[in-house]
């Protein structure tokens, strides 16, 4: 995703033209922001793993906008089976959590788009085991 250059001020970052945004995530749950632009590269959020959450992030999507706001959505794939949905109102402020669901299994992929229907966009994952769960934009339970 094209932003714009960052420039931390404080705890929030200002995003400038042309800065290239890199989402990433770690084994112990951390999901994290870094903007880069032909002179460096700026940390921007992170978003800390919850209380209960003990997956390492596998995968990341951030091609749709499930939440309307303007601003795609990213949707994280966990080890311990939980698919998670992160929207932002700015991409300079850390996404909240707005929802998720645990399938019971490993994800190794994640992806979205219009699967089912022209008209809602679907989640669908690929389980380390090798199955393709597909998942409707509703709520999810957490996972234990």
């Amino acid at each position: 995703m094209t932003l714009g250059k960052a420039q931390r001020t404080g705890a929030k970052t200002t995003v400038k033209a042309n800065a290239k945004e890199i989402l990433y995530g770690t084994a112990n749950g951390y999901l994290g922001q870094l903007l880069m632009d032909t002179d460096s590269i700026h940390r921007g959020w992170v978003v800390e793993p919850g209380m209960n959450r003990t997956g390492g992030i596998h995968c990341i999507s951030a091609k749709v906008d499930f939440t309307k706001t303007g601003i795609n959505d990213i949707v994280v794939g966990r080890d311990d089976g939980s698919i998670e949905v992160y929207a932002a109102l700015t991409p300079e402020i850390a996404p909240q959590l707005v929802y998720q669901k645990c399938i019971g299994e490993s994800i190794s992929t994640i992806d979205a788009g219009f699967v089912t229907s022209t008209v809602m966009e679907d989640i669908i994952v690929q389980t380390f085991s090798g199955k393709l769960p597909l998942n409707h934009n509703q709520r999810g339970q957490p996972c234990a």
